[in-house]
């Protein structure tokens, strides 16, 4: 586990989502995410970069906090472009995500899949004190359990080999 001190976070809010090729490298300290996604070592030329795919990987984007952040960052967008509207949700976040419209029964199966999530949620009530801590607002109105549900599928989103791999 890394020391606070050697990746300390920024005061500034805008450099969080900043894109990773703008990040500032220490030669000896290597992000531990971008180690997981192969990385090149920054203390020699790299002519070619190695192509893995591994367990690791995936579970760093089932897991990590910062895909967890980004995917409530886009249910955030999607809750405001859309509104209450779960249809149109779904519809916004595969164009957004992967530049096309979900098939008809792709935007079936993640309506059930949102609708099952919401259930869920809502049977486990203690989690509702904790949904809204993540939303602005302007969004406070919104269902902590329809805010949570949204997210997850984000991150099943995030997760698709379609939003991985380029083909």
């Amino acid at each position: 586990m890394l020391e606070k001190s050697q990746w300390p976070d920024s005061l500034d809010p805008q450099e969080h989502t900043r894109r990773g090729v703008y990040v500032y490298v220490k030669r000896s300290f290597t992000l531990p995410m971008f180690k997981t996604f192969d990385a090149p070592d920054s203390s020699l030329s790299c002519e070619r970069r190695q192509s893995t795919t591994v367990a690791p990987q995936s579970l760093a984007l089932l897991n990590s906090e910062f895909v967890h952040r980004q995917a409530r960052a886009f249910a955030v967008r999607l809750l405001q472009e859309t509104g209450d509207d779960l249809s149109g949700g779904v519809e916004r976040a595969w164009l957004l995500a992967l530049s096309r419209s979900p098939t008809e029964e792709e935007k079936r199966k993640n309506l059930e899949y949102l609708g099952k999530l919401e259930q869920r949620w809502v049977a486990h009530e203690g989690q509702k004190e904790t949904a809204t801590k993540w939303l602005p607002d302007s969004l406070k109105g919104v269902s902590p359990a329809r805010a949570e549900a949204l997210a997850k599928l984000c991150l099943a989103i995030f997760n698709l080999n379609e939003f991985l791999y380029v083909d």
